[in-house]
């Protein structure tokens, strides 16, 4: 009777043990895979952001040589004139 007593002791100790085990490995790859896709998030909000930046520098530099544009041609105008 004790050895089998023993033996279901061990055996649901060794069976808790693994469960635990996997239930640590999953939470684990799970946490991992959060990061990695916060990680990615971020990257690509960084990209996206860095992006926007450039655009909108191209866009103020085109700008700036067209109001410059214009205003010699308004000062030549006014030249003329």
């Amino acid at each position: 009777m004790v050895v089998v007593v023993v033996v279901v002791v061990v055996v649901v100790v060794v069976v808790v043990v693994v469960v635990v085990v996997v239930v640590v490995v999953v939470v684990v790859v799970v946490v991992v895979v959060m990061m990695m896709m916060m990680m990615m998030m971020m990257m690509m909000m960084m990209m996206m952001m860095m992006m926007m930046m450039v655009m909108v520098m191209m866009m103020m530099m085109t700008n700036q040589k067209h109001c410059n544009l214009t205003s010699r041609k308004i000062a030549n105008q006014e030249q003329y004139k």
